[in-house]
């Protein structure tokens, strides 16, 4: 079987978005969300009897370890568009359910909408068996987590669209005719993913394939697999005994009416529709654990919403709203990390039928089993009631509970497999909170698509000052651009940022291979950010030729406080000739705290004179000497309030330290002639007699 290119498998992924889209149109019409349950109660069935209508969907998929393996003999892709057309023509028997209720009443209905369900759930759990095997084929691995957010995406626009479009014409009373017409009209969507879906290439026979029962059970060797499908299976557990009467705690508990609750489906398809994409890309780029794991813990807002939501209140369908929303926008995280991690970490390709078929096979039991329990125990506790706080106690509140329980202890099973070199989950989730997540996923975004080197360089530098741990990628790619200003601003960038080991190797590898421009902002930068790894690099490089290197390196060392370095900079401060030079390591070695060269400061401020062209490097010697003596605040207060009135701060100095310069063990004048000699220097200053101050200060 040749091996499909990336270029072959991208260009045919529209018709898989295509049959996405009608697929998710199709069910949200016939069983998703509230319809398929509203549609129970109009039809006067109790909860014990949708308990086992849904658990008759939720067992499907336990047939995927066989169906599976006779796919990978038939073809994948053959067999799953068999099976797709089967299970909307099977469905279409739910038209005649209200006939058969009329004629023949509620116990022969139920039979009969289970049989038609029965026969849809292993014509479904078929085709999907194929689907996963076959997905392995063709989605580039490297892709995954955003096809799969696009995948949600196509699905949540559809899916909302059905759902706004049944609960206009579904009304408050939501009569049976409603949906017989919705059910007719899914038959036409229902066939269209079979369309599309044969345009998809892969999921060709397996010439090797046969069909070996104990070969389903051989991923259970693997303690990776089976800590992940432990966590899956306590996740489903309380989540199919829970969910699926959630429509029913909200129109009888909260007081909403019908075409309100299916809306709610619609509310968390926006949320997902609003998330997706940064779920996808997040899963690409950090990986599938830490989405994971993080968005999996944060489930636990759906079942706490619920239990303090307020009930027969006009707070009722806006508390609601919200909370769907919050729980669409992190449940298709969830589901995104959940799957990349699942495909690309734990699924080997030699053995994919197998783990697929039987992650599939234990999640449907869960998801049967769920419902076929909760239905009867619903039954059973309908006389439960109280309230313990703010919480008010129903039939549904031990299954809220219950749910947040089964989140906890699939949060600890999952967080415990291997990260395989992905981001840790505790540092993927402070990425969200620290700097500005917003304005850097904006400027991620406006990054791709740049072009003029202008555009891109205000690009890297509002990544920089966002400050958030998302726009590391992006700056460590902006480093390597072809235009010199791009990765110059991406080097400043660098410096503003958060501080990163991978930045700082970045900027190493830059230094070592870049022309001089770079590297002096390299050297500078790595001044600023520093690390383990920044130093030994620094010190090679006090031996460059270059002088405006050596200076730049010195400061830099001096800045990162490196005292190994601080003998060498000593040295090469007392031989070195050039100015310029001895004013960078002179500035070096007072950041380092080498006392002993204060009498080579002033040796050197001294022979700077008074020249204009000297200023700035009086002014860096002056404040290395008092930075030596811890004088170093004061003398920049004192360096900025003599801007404007040099005389008048001058004097107000002296006037203020005419006692301490008196004392006799500092002077060999009397107290009274060294306080006249300060006042008339303060006083010469202050009229700006600088000259004349100057002699009496010396």
């Amino acid at each position: 079987m040749r091996q499909l290119t990336n270029i072959e498998k991208t260009q045919k992924l529209k018709f898989a978005l295509m049959g996405d889209a009608c697929n998710a149109v199709y069910l949200n019409l016939a069983t998703a969300g509230s319809v398929l349950l509203l549609f129970m109660e109009r039809l006067s069935l109790d909860k014990t009897q949708m308990g086992v209508l849904l658990a008759a969907m939720g067992f499907g998929p336990m047939i995927a370890p066989l169906t599976a393996q006779i796919g990978a003999i038939f073809g994948f892709k053959r067999l799953a568009l068999i099976f797709t057309v089967l299970r909307v023509i099977l469905l279409s028997g739910l038209i005649a359910a209200p006939w058969v209720a009329r004629q023949y009443g509620t116990l022969t209905v139920f039979a009969f909408v289970a049989a038609v369900m029965v026969a849809f759930s292993l014509c479904r759990s078929t085709s999907d068996s194929m689907g996963g095997p076959w997905s392995t084929e063709f989605i580039p691995a490297a892709i995954r987590g955003k096809f799969t957010a696009a995948q949600m995406i196509v699905s949540m626009l559809c899916g909302a669209g059905a759902i706004f479009t049944i609960g206009h014409f579904l009304g408050a009373d939501a009569p049976l005719g409603s949906f017989q017409f919705f059910f007719a009209l899914a038959i036409v969507f229902g066939l269209l993913p079979a369309l599309f879906y044969s345009w998809v290439p892969g999921g060709a026979p397996e010439p090797t394939a046969r069909i070996s029962l104990g070969n389903i059970f051989t991923p259970l060797r693997d303690p990776i697999f089976c800590r992940h499908l432990a966590g899956h299976m306590i996740l489903n557990l309380g989540w199919f005994a829970t969910l699926p009467f959630v429509p029913l705690f909200l129109k009888n508990h909260i007081g909403l009416p019908p075409d309100q609750v299916v809306m709610l489906d619609a509310i968390a398809m926006i949320g997902s529709l609003c998330s997706s994409f940064l779920w996808g890309w997040a899963a690409d780029r950090y990986g599938g654990k830490p989405v994971m794991v993080s968005l999996l813990s944060m489930l636990v807002i759906m079942p706490l919403g619920l239990l303090i939501m307020p009930r027969h209140s006009e707070w009722s369908r806006t508390s609601a709203t919200v909370l769907f929303f919050v729980y669409g926008f992190v449940s298709a995280g969830w589901a995104i990390g959940f799957f990349r991690y699942f495909f690309i970490n734990i699924v080997p390709q030699t053995n994919r039928t197998a783990y697929i078929a039987l992650n599939t096979c234990m999640g449907g039991l869960m998801v049967g089993s769920g419902p076929l329990w909760a239905g009867w125990a619903l039954d059973k506790m309908a006389g439960l009631s109280g309230q313990w706080g703010p919480v008010i106690i129903d039939q549904h509140t031990p299954f809220f509970v219950g749910l947040i329980i089964c989140i906890m202890v699939s949060c600890w099973l999952l967080g415990g497999l291997p990260a395989h070199g992905e981001v840790g989950v505790r540092q993927f989730a402070a990425m969200f909170v620290q700097g500005h997540p917003l304005a850097s996923f904006t400027g991620l975004m406006a990054f791709r698509y740049a072009g003029a080197d202008n555009k891109r360089v205000a690009i890297v530098e509002r990544l920089g000052a966002t400050r958030s741990p998302l726009s590391v990628n992006e700056l460590i790619e902006a480093m390597e651009d072809p235009s010199f200003s791009v990765r110059y601003e991406a080097i400043v960038s660098v410096a503003r940022t958060v501080r990163d080991p991978r930045l700082t190797d970045a900027v190493i590898n830059l230094l070592r291979g870049a022309d001089p421009g770079l590297q002096m902002a390299a050297v500078w930068a790595l001044g600023r950010i520093g690390g383990d790894a920044a130093t030994p690099v620094l010190r090679e490089l006090l031996d460059s030729p270059y002088r405006s290197m050596r200076a730049q390196v010195a400061r830099s060392l001096g800045t990162l406080g490196d005292r190994e370095s601080a003998p060498r900079l000593m040295e090469m401060f007392l031989a070195e000739d050039d100015v310029a030079l001895r004013v960078a390591f002179g500035s070096a070695v007072a950041s380092l705290g080498r006392h002993d060269a204060v009498p080579a400061l002033l040796e050197l401020l001294r022979a700077l004179g008074g020249t204009e062209e000297n200023v700035h490097r009086r002014r860096e010697v002056s404040l290395a000497v008092a930075t030596l003596v811890g004088s170093d605040d004061a003398a920049l207060l004192l360096w900025r309030r003599m801007h404007d009135q040099p005389g008048d701060t001058l004097g107000g100095v002296l006037l203020a330290r005419r006692t301490k310069l008196s004392r006799p063990e500092i002077t060999t004048l009397s107290v009274e002639s060294m306080r006249a000699l300060v006042e008339r220097c303060a006083y010469a200053l202050a009229a700006d007699n600088l000259a004349g101050g100057a002699v009496d200060l010396v």
